[in-house]
């Protein structure tokens, strides 16, 4: 089967590893106006073949299309590869538009194509068992959910620029987390957030830190914390409190050996980014894609699920600037 990616940046080329090192049966064709400094490696495998040019690259038959690309770029290359009628997997942030997020929806269904975007946590396994507890009733009538993200750094402002911040960026995986874990709505959004890590950050407009609340149909509320810098490393934990009990994900490490000295006990610290903590989410995400490039049923995020997570970010970004209450309609 041949796989085409659009996009070598950092997401392109994890996406390029997963594939090639996970599935053998995978040929790819890659296509980037630029070639990556780690395009080296990726050309060493016989499996590649790389293009630099988009008409070149749209010659070769492929079964499915990963567009990697800068969030600003989705919307076009969505556009050109549904009128094909091509099978795609979007990273997420589809686009940082609702209008455009709309028009895409009606391209899929009036083409009749299969767009899976990429909130690739719904794959993680420990964030999978989570929502079996919760469907299974061990907690009960959820009434309450935290959810803790912190990177272990902020990002360069060169991204900034481009990814649409804070809430659009990085907090909306944090919404599509808690519709997918209750598997309801939310009613209205309460969101604070400052700039307390980097004043280069504020200066662009955007916040580092912030805090926010989700009130959902059926009752639960959801707080979410979230910071782009934690000095002891990436925090991702999920709290589900409910009538019944509760359960949570813990942060991870490559393992748990506790060494004690006569300075104390030390354990090594928690995995160091996205990239390694969600490393088996990616996984889980592509073998479902591939499911679906090759004509079965696979597990997808939506088009629609892409929409409501950005109409939470708006609103919560909304009520930031606003200072209070948003409804979310």
């Amino acid at each position: 089967m041949i796989i085409g990616i659009v996009g070598l940046g950092r997401i392109g080329i994890l996406f390029s590893e997963v594939l090639l090192r996970e599935f053998a049966e995978i040929h790819l064709v890659i296509y980037s106006p630029k070639k990556h400094r780690r395009f080296s490696e990726l050309i060493k495998s016989p499996r590649v073949n790389f293009y630099t040019h988009w008409e070149a690259f749209m010659e070769k038959p492929t079964s499915g299309y990963i567009i990697a690309s800068p969030s600003n770029t989705h919307f076009d290359y969505i556009k050109i590869l549904i009128e094909r009628g091509q099978t795609i997997f979007c990273e997420k942030p589809l686009d940082l538009s609702l209008q455009k997020i709309g028009a895409i929806q009606k391209l899929v269904e009036k083409n009749k194509v299969s767009l899976s975007v990429g909130f690739n946590r719904r794959f993680d396994p420990d964030i999978q068992q989570l929502k079996k507890k919760i469907k299974s009733g061990a907690v009960g009538i959820p009434h309450i959910v935290k959810i803790t993200s912190r990177d272990p750094a902020p990002p360069s402002t060169d991204f900034i620029k481009s990814s649409g911040g804070l809430f659009l960026d990085m907090i909306i995986h944090d919404f599509d987390m808690s519709r997918f874990l209750l598997e309801d709505e939310p009613m209205s959004v309460y969101a604070e957030a400052n700039v307390m890590v980097d004043p280069a950050i504020g200066r662009l407009g955007d916040y580092d830190t912030a805090v926010t609340t989700l009130k959902f149909k059926k009752g639960a509320i959801v707080v979410i914390d979230d910071s782009r810098k934690a000095v002891y490393g990436y925090d991702q934990r999920i709290e589900v409190f409910g009538s019944k009990g509760m359960v949570l994900t813990q942060n991870q490490r490559e393992h748990s050996v506790v060494t004690y000295t006569d300075s104390g006990s030390h354990m090594i610290p928690y995995k160091d980014f996205f990239l390694e903590r969600y490393r088996q989410s990616y996984v889980n995400e592509m073998k479902e894609f591939l499911k679906i490039c090759s004509g079965k049923k696979g597990e997808i995020v939506t088009v629609q699920d892409a929409y409501v997570a950005t109409k939470i970010a708006l609103a919560a970004m909304k009520s930031v600037k606003g200072k209070k209450r948003v409804t979310i309609t």
